[in-house]
């Protein structure tokens, strides 16, 4: 397992000790999802902030939102998916899921 570029340089192996958001590791299984139930990757989706926001266990409300915050409007999957978009994926997984 690889976990950087020269350990004698930096024992920190990112491999195993970084810490990563759950976003990223998520975001190809949904989109690969949409792919497998028939969603073109040049299907426009929206990248607009859930509306209504999730209610939590905790009653607290939640949005995806990406690091610069700012959301582009009508986008191609692709690009959703080029641009490692947050808000994306969760309204895509949202919408799908309100449908089964």
């Amino acid at each position: 397992m690889i976990g950087g570029r020269d350990f004698d340089d930096s024992k920190y192996n990112r491999a195993t000790q970084a810490v990563r958001q759950p976003g990223s590791t998520f975001k190809p299984f949904v989109y690969s999802a949409a792919v497998r139930a028939g969603h073109p990757v040049t299907e426009i989706v929206d990248d607009s902030p859930l509306n209504p926001p999730v209610i939590q266990l905790d009653s607290t409300l939640w949005q995806p939102k990406d690091d610069d915050d700012t959301t582009l409007g009508m986008i191609p999957m692709r690009q959703g998916l080029y641009l490692s978009r947050n808000s994306r994926p969760s309204n895509s997984a949202w919408r799908w899921a309100s449908r089964q």
